[in-house]
C-alpha cells in the first residue's frame, strides 16, 4: 500500500443508491480507489485501525495551504497510523503539478459526486476524522486537530471536536426589506447568527450602483469598505472582541457618485469613529512596466472581470487595477503601488501556482511587468475615536 502516499486517486462509490449527507457517529461507506494510470481499485477499509483525515481543500485557498503543513506535522508524527487524504475539486493536473512543487506526503484526491454529497460544504478547508473503525468522528476545521486528537482516536476513544457548520444561505435574500421604491435610507441591524459573513452590490435593477449591503462585519470592515481601501492601508485599535453589524445604505440617483462618502459619513455618525489619513512611510511592491513594455493585448469588449487568489482575468483592466488585486487579495500582502505611468487598458488573463512563486514571476514577465519592494509615502487611514 506504500504507493497510495504519492498516488492520484479518485473516489468511486461501491453502491448505486443516491447519497446522503453525513453526520457525526455514522459509519463511513465503503468507497473504492483507482490511482491514476492504473486499474487496479484499493477499498477505504484498506486503513482500517488507522487515523484517517479527508481534507478537503484547493489550491487557491492560502487558509487550506497553511493548514497542510499542520497536518503534515500531525501526520510525520504518527507516521503511518494517521492517513490524510487531500480532496479538491480541480483538475488532475493542476493537483499534480501542485504535488510535484510541494512536499506533502499526503494521498491527493479528486472530489466525486459521492464525496460532495456526503460531506456537502460551502467554506474550505473542510476536514472530516474518521475513526480507525472508519466512523465519522468529526466534521470540523483543521486547526482543531492535535496531538492529543489523534492519540486519545487511536486508542479506540471518542474526541469532542467543535463542530464545523456551513450556514445555507441566500445571497439574494434582503434582509433589510427595502421596498423597490425607496430612494434612499441608511439601516443598521445586530448580528446575524443564521448568516455568513458576506456583502452585496447592485449592479442591476433599481438599485443600480446605489447601494450596498453588508451583512455581519467588523466595524473596521464597514470603514475599510467605505475608504474603498486594504486592510494594509489601515490602521485599527485592538480590540479583544469585534462586534459584527448588518448594515445597508441607499443613496437617491442624483447622489449615486457619493455612495462612499455617505456611506463613510454614515458610519462615523453612528459608531463614533473618524477615518483620519496620514502619510505614512511603508514597505510596498511597486508595480512596474520592464523596458521591453507591457505584452498584453489591448482591451477587448468590456465584460465580465474575475479574480482570486491564484488569478486576474479581465477583458478590460488597466495595470492601476490589476495592482489593486495584487494589493487586495493579498498576493502581495503588504501595500501594492502602480509605477507603470500608463493608463492604456489591456486584456489580462493572468494566473500562477500559489505554491510556487516562481510561476507568480514568470507570469508577470510574460505580460512585461515585474515589482519591486521599496519604502514609499503612502496614505494610511487611521481609526480614530470621536467619544
Amino acid at each position: 500500500m506504500r504507493y497510495l502516499a504519492t498516488a492520484m486517486i479518485i473516489f468511486l462509490t461501491v453502491i448505486s443508491l443516491p447519497a446522503r449527507p453525513l453526520t457525526v457517529g455514522e459509519q463511513m461507506p465503503e468507497l473504492e480507489f483507482i490511482p491514476v494510470g492504473t486499474t487496479e481499485k484499493v477499498s477505504l477499509s484498506a486503513f482500517r485501525e488507522k487515523a484517517v483525515v479527508l481534507e478537503f481543500w484547493a489550491t487557491w485557498c492560502s487558509p487550506c495551504i497553511r493548514s497542510m503543513q499542520h497536518l503534515k506535522e500531525l501526520e510525520q508524527t504518527f507516521g503511518g497510523d494517521l492517513v490524510i487524504i487531500a480532496i479538491s475539486d480541480e483538475t488532475t493536473a493542476r493537483i499534480n503539478t501542485f504535488q510535484a512543487n510541494t512536499d506533502f506526503p499526503f494521498i491527493y484526491v479528486q472530489e466525486s459526486e459521492a464525496l460532495r454529497e456526503y460531506f456537502p460544504h460551502r467554506v474550505i478547508p473542510h476536514t472530516i476524522v474518521l475513526s480507525p473503525q472508519l466512523k465519522i468522528s468529526a466534521i470540523t476545521r483543521p486547526e482543531a486537530l492535535t496531538e492529543s486528537g489523534i492519540s486519545v482516536l487511536l486508542a479506540g476513544k471518542a474526541v469532542d471536536l467543535p463542530l464545523k457548520e456551513d450556514r445555507p444561505w441566500d445571497m439574494t435574500l434582503d434582509i433589510f426589506g427595502l421596498d423597490t421604491t425607496a430612494r434612499q435610507s441608511f439601516q443598521i441591524q445586530p448580528h446575524r447568527s443564521d448568516a455568513p459573513t458576506h456583502s452585496r452590490s447592485y449592479n442591476k435593477g433599481p438599485f443600480r450602483e446605489r447601494r450596498r449591503s453588508f451583512v455581519n462585519f467588523q466595524v473596521p470592515m464597514l470603514y475599510r469598505e467605505a475608504l474603498n481601501t486594504s486592510v494594509y492601508r489601515m490602521e485599527i485599535p485592538e480590540a479583544p472582541e469585534q462586534e459584527t453589524f448588518c448594515v445597508d445604505i441607499l443613496v437617491a440617483p442624483e447622489q449615486q457618485a457619493q455612495l462612499e462618502q455617505m456611506l463613510l459619513d454614515s458610519l462615523t455618525a453612528y459608531f463614533g469613529w473618524m477615518a483620519s489619513r496620514q502619510p505614512q512611510e511603508r514597505e510596498v511592491w511597486v508595480l512596474y512596466a520592464k523596458s521591453t513594455g507591457i505584452t498584453l493585448p489591448t482591451a477587448g469588449d468590456v465584460g465580465e472581470r474575475r479574480a482570486g487568489g491564484d488569478h486576474f482575468i479581465s477583458p478590460d483592466a488597466t495595470p492601476a487595477a490589476f495592482a489593486e488585486y495584487l494589493e487586495s487579495y493579498g498576493i502581495a500582502g503588504m501595500p501594492v503601488v502602480d509605477d507603470t505611468q500608463i493608463d492604456q487598458r489591456f486584456r489580462f488573463d493572468f494566473s500562477f501556482e500559489p505554491e510556487n512563486p516562481d510561476s507568480f514571476f514568470k507570469a508577470l514577465d510574460g505580460m512585461g511587468l515585474a515589482v519591486k519592494k521599496e519604502k514609499r509615502v503612502i496614505d494610511v487611514f487611521r481609526l480614530v475615536s470621536l467619544n
